[in-house]
């Protein structure tokens, strides 16, 4: 993606079910083996979540703006891509406040290279106007990271639920 014509909507690609969820899957792992920063699971699961909310929100952007370059596409450095993404992340806080207010949301509290990483292999992913059968199908991936102590219940935290629904614009 790097070095070729920066991607605008008609780019994305539809993704299927389990290929998303393989993306994530991934995504995961670099998160898991290679940040410096997020060393908790539920801070990693925190901030990955975080980062998807903002993959959603430029996607949003991009769908009403086709012509526009995304803003979610990693940049010919690790730094630059930290840095752009990172902005995103601050503009989605600011226009919704009330679901990002826990010191855990301050900022995207990953290494450049992961978050470099993690762009890269999301970017041409469509994540608006998706199934809810691919959501579900990616989704999985958070539940053995955030099974309830014991019980063998999986769940996705309320916060990330209503938030995606309210930048998906879902009634």
């Amino acid at each position: 993606i790097v070095g070729e014509t920066p991607l605008r909507y008609h780019d994305l690609e539809e993704p299927q079910p389990l290929l998303l969820r393989a993306k994530l899957d991934r995504v995961f792992g670099v998160v898991v083996a290679r940040d410096t920063v997020s060393t908790r699971s539920d801070q990693r699961l925190n901030q990955l979540c975080n980062l998807l909310l903002t993959k959603l929100a430029s996607d949003q952007a991009a769908k009403r703006s086709p012509g526009d370059n995304l803003v979610f596409q990693p940049m010919e450095s690790e730094r630059e891509t930290g840095s752009r993404i990172r902005k995103a992340f601050g503009r989605l806080k600011a226009a919704y406040p009330t679901t990002f207010s826990s010191n855990d949301d301050t900022d995207l509290r990953f290494d450049d290279h992961t978050l470099h990483e993690v762009v890269y292999e999301l970017a041409s992913t469509k994540l608006v106007d998706v199934t809810p059968e691919t959501i579900s199908e990616a989704f999985q991936v958070f539940r053995s990271a955030n099974l309830k102590s014991g019980e063998g219940q999986y769940f996705t935290p309320s916060r990330i639920i209503r938030s995606a629904v309210e930048i998906m614009e879902i009634g």
